[in-house]
Order: C-alpha cells, then sequence, then structure tokens
C-alpha cells in the first residue's frame, strides 16, 4: 500500500521514455533519498507519494491510495476519486517528489520498460532486493559499496498532473470499488504463489526413537534415558496421533504413512526434512512452471533412508516435474536442479534439509537459511535458481553456548501476513537487521522470540488452511504456552485458529515439534 511508508513494496509502472518508474508512499516529507536508492535498479525514478498536509480521520480510508489497474502495467494506476478530485491545497489533495537516481545508477532500457509489469519489487529479483538492505544497516554481503544516491528534482507535484505527464494512464474509481480492486488483487497475488495449503503429508512415528546420527549438532535432542524404547515409540505415537486427529478436525487433508523398525528410520516422522512440494507458478515467476517435487541432501547417513521409493512415487505422480538434490550428499550438483546431464563436482558434500533448512516466502519467493552443517548457503543459491526463487536471505543463528541452530525452521516461520523469528539467536546485529528488514519490506507483521521461546519451539510452527480456507496455526502445546500473551495477540489478527497438542516426547528425544512433523502438499 502507498502511504504506509517508504520500506513499503513499491508499484512499478510503465511510463514514456526510458527508464521505470516506482510509486511509493510516505507519510513523511522529509524521506531519505539514501533510502529510496534502495529501490529496483530498472526504475531510474522514485517518485514518493505523500499528502500534501495531515489526513484527517476522514481520509483515513485512503491510505492505500494507488493499485496497478492491470497485471501487466498497460492500464496504469487505480486512483480513488476522492484522491483525485481534490486540488493540493486542500487536505485530502496527495503531491509527488520525484527523485532521480544519480551516481551510477542503471535505468532500463526501452526493451525493459515495455516488458515491466505492473509488479511488486519481491518479484524483480534478487541481487537487487538483498542490496536493498545495505543503506539501512543490512548485513555483510549486500551492495553498499556499488548502491547508487537519489537526488530531488520534482518537489510536491500534484499527483494526478505528475502521473499523467509521466505517461501513465490513471484510472479513477468510487472508493468502494477501488477498495473491492484493492482485495481482488490481493487474493490474486496470494492465489498465485499460495503461503499454505490445506493438504499435508505425515508419517506416523510407528518406529520412533533416539537417532545418535542426528544428535550430533541437534541439540534440542536428549536421550529418554530410563525409558525402554518401546515405551518412547509408544508415547510418541499417542502425541503424534493427536497431532493428526486435531488437524483433520479442523479439516486439513492429511496423507498418513508409517514406518517400520526393519528401515532403521527412527526419524521418520519429520518428512519435511526430505522433500518439498511446490505450486505450478507460471514461467513469469521463474522455473516452475509445473508442480515440482524436490528431494533433499541430508547429513545423517540414516535419514537419507527416508527417501522411500514407494512414497517418492506417490509424490512424483501428482507432481509434473521432479528437482533431486540429493546427490550433493556425494559432492555432486547436477545443474539446473536436475535439468541437465552436466553434473558438477563439489569441493565437498554439502546438505540442504528441506523445509528444515528453508523456511520459505512463497508469496515473494524468497529463502531465508541459518548456515549450518546441514544447511549449505551455496547449494541455497543452487535451490533458488532451479526452483524460481528470487532471493536468498542467508544468516547465522546459534543457542546460547554460541553453537550454530541446526535447521532454520527452529528460528523462525512465515505465514502469509506474519513472521516469527528469533532475533536473539542472531547476534550480528545488520544479519539480523537484514531478516527484518526484508520481512517487513513484504509486509509481515514480526513477532520476535527469545532463545527460551525458541527452546519451546515458538519457531517451530506452521500456516496452514483449514477447511473453509482460512489460515490456521499448527503448533505445539509447549510453543503455545511458550508465546507470551501479546505474541498470541499478534498472531490470532493473522490466523482464525490455533491448533495446538502436546507432544513432549517428540519434541524432546526427535529435537523437532510440530512444523517438522508436516509436510505440505501444495496444488
Amino acid at each position: 500500500p502507498v502511504l504506509a511508508d517508504v520500506s513499503c513494496t513499491p508499484v512499478r509502472v510503465r511510463g514514456r521514455g526510458g527508464g521505470g518508474l516506482a510509486l511509493v508512499g510516505s507519510q513523511d516529507p522529509s524521506t531519505s533519498a539514501t533510502r529510496l536508492a534502495a529501490f529496483p535498479s530498472d526504475c531510474e525514478r522514485v517518485a514518493v507519494v505523500r499528502p500534501a498536509y495531515a489526513l484527517g480521520a476522514a481520509a483515513a480510508p485512503l491510505a492505500a491510495a494507488l493499485r496497478p489497474a492491470s497485471a501487466d502495467g498497460s492500464k496504469g494506476v487505480v486512483v480513488p476519486r476522492q484522491v483525485g478530485s481534490h486540488d493540493a491545497s486542500v487536505g485530502y489533495g496527495f503531491v509527488v517528489d520525484e527523485y532521480i537516481r544519480a551516481g551510477g545508477g542503471v535505468g532500463a532500457s526501452s526493451a525493459d520498460t515495455d516488458d515491466a509489469a505492473v509488479a511488486s519489487a519481491s518479484s524483480t529479483g534478487g541481487a537487487n532486493a538483498g542490496g536493498a538492505y545495505a543503506d539501512s544497516g543490512a548485513g555483510a554481503g549486500s551492495q553498499q559499496s556499488t548502491a547508487p544516491t537519489m537526488e530531488l528534482s520534482q518537489h510536491a507535484v500534484p499527483l494526478l498532473p505528475y502521473l499523467r505527464a509521466a505517461g501513465v494512464p490513471v484510472v479513477e474509481a468510487e472508493l468502494e470499488e477501488f477498495e473491492r480492486l484493492s482485495a481482488k488483487q490481493e487474493r490474486d497475488e496470494r492465489t498465485a504463489h499460495p503461503q499454505s495449503t490445506n493438504r499435508v503429508l505425515m508419517v506416523a512415528p510407528t518406529a520412533f526413537g533416539f537417532n545418535a546420527e542426528a544428535a550430533a549438532d541437534n541439540y534440542f535432542m536428549s536421550d529418554a534415558e530410563g525409558s525402554a524404547a518401546e515405551a518412547v515409540t509408544q508415547r510418541a505415537m499417542r502425541e503424534h496421533h493427536a497431532l493428526w486427529q486435531a488437524l483433520c478436525e479442523a479439516g486439513v487433508n492429511v496423507s498418513l504413512w508409517s514406518h517400520g523398525a526393519k528401515q532403521g528410520t527412527p526419524d521418520a516422522l519429520y518428512p519435511n526434512n526430505w522433500f518439498s512440494t511446490h505450486a505450478a507458478t507460471g514461467l513469469a515467476a521463474g522455473r516452475t512452471d509445473a508442480a515440482t517435487l524436490a528431494l533433499y541432501p541430508m547429513k545423517p547417513p540414516n535419514r537419507r533412508l527416508e527417501r522411500r521409493a514407494d512414497i517418492v512415487a506417490f509424490l512424483a505422480a501428482r507432481y509434473g516435474r521432479v528437482v533431486d538434490f540429493s546427490p550433493a550428499e556425494e559432492g555432486v550438483l547436477v545443474q539446473g536442479g536436475g535439468d541437465s546431464d552436466d553434473d558438477n563436482r563439489l569441493s565437498a558434500p554439502a546438505f540442504l534439509e528441506g523445509t528444515g533448512s528453508l523456511v520459505l516466502d512463497h508469496i515473494n519467493r524468497v529463502a531465508y537459511v541459518a548456515a549450518s552443517e546441514r544447511s549449505d548457503v551455496e547449494l541455497t543459491e543452487e535451490w533458488a535458481a532451479a526452483m524460481g526463487f528470487n532471493e536468498v536471505v542467508a544468516f547465522d543463528a546459534t543457542d546460547a553456548d554460541g553453537r550454530p541452530i541446526y535447521h532454520t525452521n527452529v528460528v523462525m516461520a512465515i505465514g502469509t501476513s506474519f513472521a516469527v523469528v528469533c532475533t536473539e539467536a542472531i547476534a550480528d546485529a545488520s544479519q539480523r537487521e537484514r531478516v527484518l528488514a526484508r520481512l517487513r519490506s513484504a509486509s509481515k507483521e514480526v513477532v520476535q522470540i527469545s532463545r527460551a521461546q525458541m527452546g519451546q519451539f515458538c519457531g517451530n510452527v506452521l500456516e496452514l488452511l483449514d477447511g473453509r480456507g482460512r489460515p490456521i496455526l499448527a503448533l505445539s502445546e509447549a510453543a503455545h504456552l511458550g508465546f507470551t500473551g501479546e505474541d498470541r495477540l499478534t498472531l490470532s489478527r493473522h490466523v482464525a485458529d490455533f491448533v495446538s497438542v502436546p507432544i513432549p516426547t517428540i519434541e524432546s528425544v526427535g529435537g523437532g515439534s510440530v512444523r517438522c512433523c508436516i509436510a505440505e502438499l501444495f496444488p
């Protein structure tokens, strides 16, 4: 939305001549040109739309004052008639401060301009978005040294004359119609890249037990000393059944599998670590033009056995494209995620354990990864290129003893409109600020949790859709109780209900919680 804050997602539009135009909003007339330099490099101009004077309460509905009129940008922007019908000298008037890129800015060619769609910056891609935080104190690895500056070229120009002079078509609509179009656009965006799903796969812990191979770097695990292995399995079965039942009662469609002791897979109840599925999003969004199944390289050797032929066949029959990264276990990377016969030798075996290692913002095509022995950042970059994700946000996360957190999904979770992050675990301030800035720029309301709350698996939660298509939050009882009252109130603004069950055996012996037990099956 425009008029929210200058850090909001810009709206890109087509105009006459070379160079793109990004429209952003601000209530602050002293907007920093340095911050504006972070916006897409194919936009030579950034137009900051702001109220000419302080907005009164009657103008509050105009807080989202601009929307694209069409997906391809050819029809310009939709403006509420209440905005366009008032002169800038009146309290409802909106004006534009235009900034142009200087000091090495790279503008779009005319061909780029013709192809540019009205879209958010998050779908324009990776390196630019990653470098966006260099200007606001973002982490190492950003493009701070090459970021251009922005210089003020026009000041307080009335909105509609400015748009028309720039060659941007303007469609005026009554406020009610404008709000309807805005709501439809938001639904369309979420349908194109759904964040959550109603269909999942789970594996009952029929042969569950302490996995010594996994415990080497999963410090959330503890051996159930003094308990017979069979008793541990039975407790885990009861807990898992309660989770399965709660999800089914909420209307979630669960494909339930089991495993046996002869398979030697004590951690099989965590299927999200060895595969993920992705909805077909079309070539414009990347390479996921077909519904995709991705298979992952696992660090513990006995966890590699979880990639069972029967489950893989079940999944492959439902997804038109299979991308197999598991050869990285042997130091081999198939170029293009399996689309080429040319293999690359890696310097060493590399691991990336599914949506344990990757926390994904599907809507904005951003992958978050906390570097560890199980979560290789270089391999994540290869994954993103193959899967049509525009940006990788990598960071380091540690426990109170300075040891790396084994999986990213213990540190954080992302829903359609919210995120949960253990900021205390990200010791590097620049990395921490980059993570928070990227989430907020994607319009996520962020719940920050402590290491103690992370230990209660408050970060290991998952947004799903219930039987009526409403977002719900699946989490353990420990996580539910670990959130503060204010945390739960914040989350309740974004989900219709909490689906919470106690799973203490699974959490303590297995070292993972509810999110780890659920693998999404996107359509």
